[in-house]
């Protein structure tokens, strides 16, 4: 064991250590040695390479706070911004969305004592105030809705209801003109004029439709233009191209009945008749003993047009995707067209006065034209002239005029492209003659032996010149000539096979 004085046990304060102490004590020559006989020079100060610094942060930017007021206007103002652009884009996303469907024109200022149907909101299509004054309308409540038809097999939409609804017009038989016409995209049907009882015209209306909602905004009026020109509107809401479903049930189908009476004599005189009903089929009963019409316009588009007898001083009728058939009386003038469709009649053309030319004009596009054509004239000196054209395109043409006054001047022509043209006239005819072909030759039948139609012994004298194989040029004349006779020209042209016969 050993044991350590006192001053070993405990470090001195200068950080000398014992060791040094005993030198000292041991070798007194170092304290004689002072620091100016050191010949080793003084160590350096002591310096150190650290200092102690503060820390530096970065300066801190405040911005001034905004008023509770500012931040609730720009809030309000960003919420305004969305709101206007869901609101005018919805806007116009109904707009595109009701493009075809009812619409409400009121050209007519709100009176107090109107019905509530006719003042804005009510869901029903108008007349426009071009079409005329309105008598009186029937809406879809006012109808005779008492009975419907049970669902057939073939019934669209899983076989909805047939309801159908009635109601009846009187139109007075002096009016300068009797007009009917449609406007809307779910309008279809058929018109009939047929004789009947009674003293004035009478309009009976049937509707048979599936969709009440459509049949609901259905309008039919009665309406006065200028003075004394009444008719009947049928309205209903226009097409919009999104509808997908079946036609059949969004369509409203109008039958109209129209019934001139018969106890008027000599026949009642109507001064004019118009129609312009597309998708409405157009009959006309037995009525050339009953109503002459001075004139009569019948437009209609996928429907047919079919004539039992019409009299008439002038008449126009016109179709698509339908057919024109029946027989005609016709005092001046007739035109008839077809597109997509063909053209059957029987007309027979009175010349009552020999200063005006009467004509006759037939046009059938993709269909064929049948015709069996009598020209008639009361005058015993001066016949008057008719003017007859005739055409067909992508389908064959055939005329027979078996009635023809002797002294009658007639230009026809008659062409036919991608079918054959053929042209049957009476022997009487006295003028040129031409018929033209492009595929096959043309050919020209002159009969030889005929009688005089004027029982006065002349003789038919005929040419014959062909040019080439599809062109041939010719004329009959009656000898001796009439004097007052103008000579006739008749052509027929075919791009497949042209026939003339007399």
């Amino acid at each position: 064991m050993i044991i350590l004085d006192e001053e070993s046990q405990f470090p001195l304060a200068d950080g000398a250590t014992t060791k040094a102490t005993d030198a000292a004590n041991t070798n007194p020559s170092l304290d004689a040695i002072g620091p100016e006989s050191d010949p080793r020079p003084p160590p350096p100060p002591y310096t150190s390479s650290y200092q102690a610094t503060e820390p530096v942060y970065p300066e801190e930017h405040y911005a001034p706070r905004e008023s509770t007021a500012k931040r609730f206007w720009k809030a309000f103002g960003v919420a305004f911004c969305i709101w206007a652009f869901i609101f005018l884009d919805g806007m116009f996303l109904a707009l595109r969305i009701n493009r075809g469907h009812p619409t409400y024109r009121w050209p007519w200022p709100v009176k107090e004592s109107d019905p509530p149907s006719r003042r804005p909101g009510f869901p029903v299509e108008w007349p426009e105030e071009s079409d005329g004054e309105i008598g009186h309308c029937i809406l879809g409540p006012h109808w005779d809705r008492s009975s419907f038809e049970p669902p057939s097999s073939s019934s669209p939409l899983d076989s909805p209801t047939l309801f159908s609804a009635n109601t009846s017009f009187k139109l007075p038989v002096d009016a300068e003109e009797l007009f009917f016409f449609s406007r809307g995209a779910f309008s279809r049907g058929s018109i009939e004029f047929v004789p009947g009882d009674g003293m004035d015209v009478e309009a009976s209306v049937s509707a048979s439709y599936y969709s009440d909602e459509v049949f609901k905004q259905a309008n039919i009026c009665l309406l006065k233009r200028d003075k004394s020109r009444i008719g009947l509107g049928i309205f209903t809401p226009d097409q919009d191209s999104r509808i997908t479903i079946s036609a059949d049930v969004l369509h409203v189908v109008f039958d109209i009945q129209v019934r001139f009476p018969m106890s008027w004599a000599p026949p009642l005189t109507i001064p004019k008749l118009t129609t312009n009903l597309p998708s409405f089929s157009h009959h006309i009963g037995d009525l050339s003993d009953v109503v002459h019409f001075r004139s009569a316009s019948l437009v209609t588009t996928e429907s047919s047009i079919q004539v039992d007898s019409i009299s008439a001083f002038e008449a126009e009728m016109e179709t698509s995707s339908g057919t024109i058939e029946g027989t005609f009386r016709i005092g001046n003038a007739l035109k008839l067209s077809a597109v997509d469709g063909s053209i059957s009649t029987n007309i027979s053309l009175y010349n009552r006065n020999p200063l005006i030319t009467n004509t006759l004009f037939l046009k059938s596009t993709n269909g064929f034209v049948e015709s069996n054509i009598n020209l008639f004239s009361p005058s015993t000196i001066h016949k008057g002239a008719y003017s007859i054209t005739s055409s067909s395109l992508n389908g064959s043409l055939s005329l027979t005029i078996p009635s023809l006054p002797p002294g009658l001047t007639l230009d026809l022509e008659a062409t036919s492209t991608r079918g054959p043209a053929s042209v049957l006239l009476h022997p009487s005819y006295e003028g040129s003659l031409s018929v033209h072909s492009f595929t096959y030759p043309p050919t020209l039948h002159v009969r030889e032996v005929v009688v005089d139609p004027m029982r006065k012994g002349r003789e038919r004298r005929e040419w014959e010149r062909k040019h080439g194989v599809y062109a041939i040029e010719g004329g009959v004349f009656w000898v001796p000539v009439m004097r007052w006779q103008d000579p006739g020209t008749v052509r027929v042209a075919s791009t497949f096979q042209a026939h003339l016969e007399l």
